[in-house]
């Protein structure tokens, strides 16, 4: 797993969708009204991050 998978924080995140739309390997997805990051697909682009209106998402410093 990728060390610098964006974090989720679920008490921010509203489930707008805005990251989803912007993912280009399309590794965000909504299951059971969570969002999940597939870590193996992520390439860290920080589009996620940087659309987030709500900031749930954050930078992962990693090792």
């Amino acid at each position: 797993m990728p060390a610098k998978v964006p974090q989720l924080n679920p008490e921010k995140c509203d489930l707008c969708g805005a990251c989803i739309s912007v993912c280009p390997p399309d590794c965000i997805e909504l299951y059971e009204r969570h969002l999940n990051i597939i870590a193996e697909e992520c390439t860290y682009c920080k589009k996620c991050i940087i659309i987030c209106p709500m900031d749930a998402l954050e930078e992962n410093g990693g090792c």
